[in-house]
């Protein structure tokens, strides 16, 4: 049988039909594939609007039943257009189809075939477009969930590794340096914690030089070697040398960071830890370091609350940044003997920093100081002084006594006279503000201020009742002495004021070191260091002082000023919603603040928030926050730092705390607690509050844009408590002047049957 032929113009038929069969499944696959990546853009949006509480932008529905609708109106409107590009989805869908459809079943009509084609191209365009408008339409969305604070920042899942277990500023720890996640620190740094307790040095110091505290009961640690221990304090119990935890015997000649300080201690607690430790976050390589305590005076007791710890190889490495640990647990123990952390969520304390590849040889200098050069104050005041970076708390803080033998600070030195400067100004010097601030507080008191506590005045010599009488006042800051043949300002330990890398105060900022002139008074060839020496503050042609050190001038009137602080603005807002997670806590105040008082600032997050623990376990996170003030303004400004608001993407209510105890530097309390705002009018991001026409007795006779006070009458209580505005029975909106309790109370959701006292 001879094969078939068929004729040249069939094969060319059926190879087009075969080809058109091709494009038809094609055009289907290609539809079927952008339906479905369509319907997976799609549910995977309607899991993000499920599964993210910050696309509700912090609005949660209303749980009574009003009849209302619940939920923000920007949610409806997102919903709506999400609904509408779903709607022209599935018509993009049917119209693939359709197209496909047509195709199929042209049986070969070219005029059913392109129609087919056409539709299909028109949808694919149309599939196209929504597919882009969706596009925008969530990145608009997701750019306004971020501008009101509730972006995407919030909507990792938080572990405890991340926020929980770190503890809280402003309970035992009170400040450190390092801050917090701080990075590119200087290698060459030192490491300073401050408690808010006094603690107990030996349970974390190793007495390594062996020195004693000394009979005569001054801070001049004695050596227990020397003549069998004859100049040490004597425990009655144990008939032993009372050791000293925490100096160095810095006059050597040859003076060793190791052998000639005390340690921190390295050793295993009975539960196999460390009680106080430092070591590189990825290692478990412990750093070793020279230990310090700061011995201040509480109730005529020496007592040690901040510690600086220097390490004997420098931190990090020259090429690579390294993080660093800093952990704390129950092994140190407070004063009283009891454990740290008894009674918090987590019975350590830790924080991390990250050290740069380079070392700082800079010097530190004065940023500004009060009372202001060539000024008259009242005699309440305390002396402030601010540095532009943080300082050795070694140098900047301790006791100021009248005489040479009996130890004390002689880096800063304060004199007084009417004529000469013949007196000696005695005190105390703290540091605060993140080791920047250091103050001096007179030890004479002087009557009470505006809470009932008791002033201290600086000494003046003047007749008690002639209020007309001024003395003159002078400040003086020795910097320390320089290394031979070390970097310019690299300075020699312990002789006088540094910051925290070891750099020697530049007195006239002019970044070159200029060696001052022998420290003190010469009397009989006997250096007084108490008292300015005359080489130090010279009068031709007109006062100044001997560079590289720094001092100032002002005068003092016999005279108290008795008007309190309060706050101007307050930000955020009174009542602010939508703040986002990493806002700011501004607190602009009336007068200059006594810096040191500010550490007593409370924010309080309410609900607590939790956490999901590397075990699946629910976890408190706890809140750590701390104060930092400005240095260089007339009138102070506090920012309170935070961890993010509204961890885990969920919403909070956050209340500063601003208690009487916290001053300004005429030593007056922030009480009666007035704050920007007044009765019947929601106030956000405002008014000023303003006080004026004040009395001898500081009781202001004009109050502008300010809450009232009527019901402030325990300065312990009163926070300032007055941003909050709730309603009355009668539904009128009623700003708060209550105390603590009921403020925060309101701020938690608890029902309040009638106003709060004092409240019309």
């Amino acid at each position: 049988m001879l094969p078939r032929v068929y004729p040249s113009g069939c094969k060319l038929s059926i190879r087009a039909s075969k080809k058109n069969n091709f494009k038809k499944i094609a055009t289907v696959f290609a539809g079927v594939f952008f339906v479905a990546i369509f319907l997976l853009l799609a549910q995977s949006a309607l899991a993000q609007v499920a599964s993210q509480p910050d696309l509700n932008f912090g609005l949660q529905p209303v749980e009574q039943n009003i009849g209302l609708g619940g939920e923000d109106i920007r949610l409806i409107i997102a919903r709506i257009i999400r609904a509408v590009l779903g709607l022209l989805g599935i018509i993009a869908i049917c119209l693939m189809l359709w197209a496909g459809y047509t195709i199929m079943t042209a049986g070969g009509n070219e005029e059913k075939i392109q129609e087919g084609k056409k539709i299909l191209i028109n949808a694919v365009i149309g599939l196209a477009i929504i597919l882009s408008a969706f596009a925008i339409a969530q990145f608009v969305i997701n750019m306004l969930a971020q501008a009101t604070g509730y972006g995407n920042e919030q909507q990792k899942k938080v572990t405890i590794e991340t926020f929980a277990g770190s503890g809280a500023l402003g309970k035992i720890v009170k400040d450190h340096y390092p801050e917090r996640d701080q990075v590119d620190v200087v290698r060459n740094t030192k490491i300073i914690i401050t408690f808010a307790e006094p603690m107990m040095p030996n349970s974390f110091i190793v007495n390594k030089n062996l020195t004693c505290w000394p009979k005569d009961g001054s801070n001049k640690p004695a050596l227990m070697m020397k003549d069998g221990g004859a100049d040490c304090l004597v425990d009655e119990k144990t008939k032993k040398p009372i050791e000293y935890y925490g100096d160095c015997l810095s006059d050597k000649p040859d003076f060793n960071w190791d052998i000639d300080c005390d340690n921190l201690l390295i050793e295993e607690n009975k539960k196999g830890e460390q009680n106080f430790f430092i070591h590189p976050s990825a290692s478990s390589t412990l750093v070793q370091a020279a230990a310090m305590a700061s011995f201040t005076k509480e109730n005529d007791v020496w007592v040690a609350k901040t510690f600086v710890f220097k390490p004997l190889q420098p931190l990090g490495d020259d090429l690579e940044k390294i993080w660093y640990t800093v952990k704390l647990n129950n092994g140190v123990k407070k004063a009283d003997g009891g454990e740290a952390f008894a009674g918090q969520h987590y019975q350590y304390y830790e924080w991390e920093f990250q050290t740069g590849t380079n070392f700082d040889f800079s010097p530190p200098y004065v940023v500004s100081v009060f009372p202001w050069p060539n000024k008259t104050e009242y005699r309440n005041t305390i002396v402030q002084l601010n540095f532009n970076e943080a300082m050795d708390p070694m140098m900047v803080q301790g006791v100021a006594t009248p005489f040479d033998d009996a130890g004390g600070l002689t880096s800063l030195v304060l004199n007084f006279g009417t004529t000469t400067l013949n007196g000696v100004a005695t005190g105390e010097w703290k540091v605060s503000n993140g080791y920047k601030t250091a103050e001096f507080v007179s030890d004479k008191p002087c009557g009470l201020n505006s809470c009932g506590e008791m002033m201290y005045c600086l000494q003046l010599d003047c007749k008690e009742d002639d209020y007309d009488c001024v003395n003159k006042y002078a400040t003086l800051v020795r910097t320390a002495e320089v290394m031979p043949g070390g970097q310019p300002f690299e300075a020699k330990p312990f002789s006088g004021v540094m910051d925290v890398a070891g750099n020697a105060l530049d007195g006239n900022k002019d970044g070159t070191y200029q060696k001052p002139p022998d420290k003190g008074k010469k009397v009989n060839d006997v250096n007084y260091f108490k008292h300015i020496g005359d080489q130090e503050r010279t009068f031709t042609p007109k006062i100044s002082y001997a560079p590289d050190n720094y001092g100032w001038d002002f005068a003092i009137k016999n005279d108290i000023d008795r008007t309190a602080p309060y706050l101007e603005i307050v930000e955020p807002g009174l009542d602010a919603g939508g703040v986002k997670s990493d806002a700011d806590v501004r607190m602009n105040f009336s007068k200059l603040m006594w810096v040191g008082t500010l550490a007593n600032i409370g924010l309080q997050e309410y609900p607590e928030a939790m956490a999901t623990s590397s075990e699946g376990k629910t976890v408190p996170v706890d809140f750590f926050f701390y104060p930092q003030s400005s240095l260089s303004e007339p009138k102070t400004i506090t920012w309170i730092k935070h961890r993010k608001f509204g961890p885990n993407g969920f919403d909070y209510y956050y209340s500063p705390e601003i208690p009487g105890s916290v001053k300004s530097t005429n030593q007056n309390c922030l009480y009666p607690g007035y704050g920007p705002g007044f009765p019947g009018v929601v106030t956000i991001g405002g008014p000023k509050c303003e006080l004026n026409n004040y009395n001898e007795w500081g009781v202001p006779g004009k109050i502008g844009d300010c809450a009232p006070t009527t019901n402030q009458t325990t300065s312990s209580t009163d926070t300032g408590c007055v941003q909050t505005i709730f309603k009355d029975e009668n539904g009128k909106l009623i700003q708060t002047n209550a105390s603590t309790t009921p403020c925060l109370d309101y701020l938690k959701g608890e029902k309040i049957s009638k106003p709060f006292p004092g409240t019309k």
